[in-house]
């Protein structure tokens, strides 16, 4: 779906007028005094989230976000307020930022309002989560149909603002289906309120469940609309049951990009974590790579790879940029090629990159020429020019991320987990000799292929590729400004050394060492991608490394609350539930099988467990946590009759 922003024209008094709608964005009485009286007030707040450890508001239309402005705001200055709160909006033609700056430049909240501009994001379709106030506040944007997005939401919301253009002038966004979709994520007793009284609005609501009363308008309209949901059994909840409370201790079983994400993640969320790493430090597996590429994944039909790792690559954007004043050196986010391999495919790329819809801030497609003048270097052929990708350093990103919560997490090291086993408390990580290592309410395992035996997943078998990178002296050749990636990649010169690779070999051999038919292969990689380029190396002299990448079956990651192998075997019934109805070890969630896309990956896997261990909105849609869900291959098996 192509994203296309919001044209506003600025009328003479300074009110923001849609042509496409016909419509005025906010009251002309004043959109902050409209948003405290009818979406604030109308749901009872700021009185309704006291006392609550988190609150959750949807809300149907962004706008040009007073509404969440106003709620920010309100959120900031109750001594009362809760410690998390969720504001989830949704909007098919959203504004740029240069509209947002322009809305709220002079207003009571510019400050809140140059924040959110600052951390806008492109329009491009899906969930965007956007944290603010150390994560304690998050919005989450869903860009595209109102009713798709709705379907796709997992959370369990306390009040909704029934906000958008007049029932008149956009129907659709007032309809029966509108209705019943926010039902379906009502939390019990979740208020709405709404400046229309219409009576279609009414009758819908009333229909989906809501019990509807009139409460004093704004600016002079006699009546505006106010509910609450009722309807106990309205329909399946989209998500799995409110744990009875968010954890506050934590262990992570893994010390790569995959552990310390999901630490960082939790600990963020004020949860104690200790991270039990088998090894002398952390990042020393396949996260100890002197340096990795950060890029999304385009696809014609914009597949859920493509969709996941489009969500991945900006949760990395975000989580690099707001490491960059602890470790600027982590990362370099200046640009990513992903070349052609020849003239065929460079056609059906620039074919693609045109059908996709994309913004050019996003994906663009270079020509040979433009190409060569983004790397710095002369390429072989033209690709996709991605502005906000770059060059990582795993090892480095990794204690970047347990250093932004360091308060919160202990991380031992040489400390290996043989089994998990349940506790009245919890969970407790023993060793080889049934000793207890350590114990918490919750565990995140991520420790690539001992995964599954450490969460009792035996549905699943994690296959190992071996991946060689190749080490060469940055003077032996002429390394490219940014990474160009394609048949394999070569990224830029950091302390007189670029990498080139990777190798992607299903050699079940152990042997770790680096081997120069491997070498030779990465050397003729950097020939296929930077032309003339052939450095007189000695491929059985040269450094490199090999990681083991762990890869599920369908090649997406396991992230996810892990499924009750013992209450799945036990079950009797012939239907087989779909994945939210799917049993669940209580606090156990894993991150895991990342592959090669580890950096692109770790990050989201860790948001998606962490709220799911918490009861939080997911951060990504439900279809995307599916595909990634650890109990998929189980449900596929039943399914089989196995």
């Amino acid at each position: 779906m192509r994203i296309s922003p919001a044209q506003i024209v600025w009328r003479d008094d300074g009110t923001p007028f849609s042509p496409q709608y016909g419509d005025i964005y906010h009251s002309a009485a004043g959109g902050w005094e409209q948003a405290r009286h009818v979406f604030l007030g109308g749901n009872g707040l700021p009185e309704a989230w006291r006392a609550r450890e988190r609150f959750v508001i949807v809300e149907t239309g962004f706008g040009l976000g007073t509404n969440f402005l106003a709620t920010w705001a309100a959120w900031r200055a109750d001594a009362q307020r809760p410690a998390r709160l969720f504001f989830v909006s949704l909007d098919l033609h959203p504004p740029t930022a240069a509209d947002l700056r322009r809305m709220h430049a002079d207003g009571p909240q510019a400050e809140l309002a140059a924040q959110l501009a600052q951390a806008w994001p492109l329009p491009v379709p899906g969930l965007h989560a956007l944290n603010f106030e150390d994560g304690a506040v998050q919005l989450l944007l869903g860009f595209g149909e109102a009713q798709e997005v709705l379907r796709e939401l997992a959370l369990h919301a306390d009040a909704f603002y029934l906000d958008g253009f007049a029932p008149a002038r956009n129907p659709e966004m007032w309809s029966g289906g509108i209705a019943r979709a926010l039902a379906r994520l009502a939390a019990p007793q979740a208020t709405l309120a709404t400046y229309t009284a219409a009576r279609a609005v009414r009758d819908a609501l009333t229909d989906a469940g809501f019990e509807v009363s009139n409460a004093p308008g704004f600016a002079g309209k006699r009546d505006m609309t106010v509910a609450r949901h009722t309807r106990v059994h309205a329909a399946r909840h989209p998500c799995a049951p409110l744990p009875e409370h968010a954890p506050k201790t934590a262990l992570v079983i893994g010390g790569g990009v995959a552990g310390c994400a999901s630490a960082h993640a939790l600990a963020a969320r004020g949860i104690a974590v200790t991270l039990l790493e088998r090894r002398e430090q952390i990042g020393m597996e396949t996260s100890s790579n002197r340096m990795g590429a950060l890029q999304p994944l385009v696809a014609r039909d914009d597949n859920l790879a493509a969709r996941f790792t489009r969500a991945g690559f900006f949760d990395a954007v975000a989580r690099l940029r707001a490491l960059s004043g602890l470790d600027a050196q982590c990362a370099g986010l200046d640009g990513l090629l992903h070349l052609a391999v020849d003239e065929a495919e460079e056609a059906q790329m620039a074919e693609i990159a045109a059908s996709c819809g994309f913004p050019p801030e996003y994906v663009r497609m270079l020509d040979r020429a433009q190409a060569s003048a983004a790397a710095g270097v002369a390429v072989t052929h033209g690709g996709w020019w991605f502005a906000q990708a770059g060059w990582v350093i795993p090892p480095r990103y990794a204690a970047a991320l347990l250093a932004r919560q360091a308060a919160r997490i202990e991380v031992r090291t040489q400390t290996a987990v043989d089994a998990l086993v349940r506790t009245d408390q919890g969970w407790a990580a023993r060793d080889a000799h049934g000793r207890t290592l350590a114990q918490a309410e919750a565990v995140v395992v991520a420790a690539a292929h001992a995964t599954p035996a450490l969460t009792g997943s035996d549905e699943v078998s994690l296959q190992s590729l071996r991946g060689q990178v190749s080490e060469l002296p940055s003077a032996s050749f002429a390394p490219p400004r940014v990474p160009v990636a394609g048949d394999g990649y070569v990224l830029p010169a950091r302390e007189g050394w670029s990498v080139v690779g990777a190798t992607y070999e299903f050699d079940p051999t152990p042997e770790l060492g680096v081997h120069a038919k491997a070498h030779a292969e990465n050397l003729a990689r950097l020939g296929r991608l930077l032309a003339g380029q052939a450095p007189a190396l000695d491929p059985a002299q040269l450094p490199g490394r090999v990681g083991w990448r762990a890869v599920a079956p369908d090649r997406m990651p396991l992230a996810g609350l892990v499924p009750d192998g013992a209450a799945l075997a036990a079950r009797t019934e012939r239907h087989m539930p779909a994945l939210a109805q799917m049993p669940r070890l209580p606090g156990l969630a894993c991150v895991a099988a990342l592959g090669s896309r580890g950096i692109a990956w770790a990050g989201i896997s860790a948001a998606l467990v962490t709220a799911q261990l918490c009861g939080d909105p997911w951060p990504i849609e439900r279809v995307l946590a599916d595909a990634v869900d650890p109990a998929r291959f189980a449900l596929r098996r039943m399914r089989r009759g196995h």
